[in-house]
């Protein structure tokens, strides 16, 4: 169950976070 939840934690991660060219990761919010 832990395995499952930190493994999307990842995917949203990946999929909603971008690191910009200071090297700061910000959340990009896209619906």
């Amino acid at each position: 169950m832990q395995n499952c939840a930190s493994k999307n934690n990842l995917q949203f991660l990946n999929q909603h976070t971008k690191v910009d060219s200071n090297g700061i990761v910000r959340i990009t919010q896209q619906q």
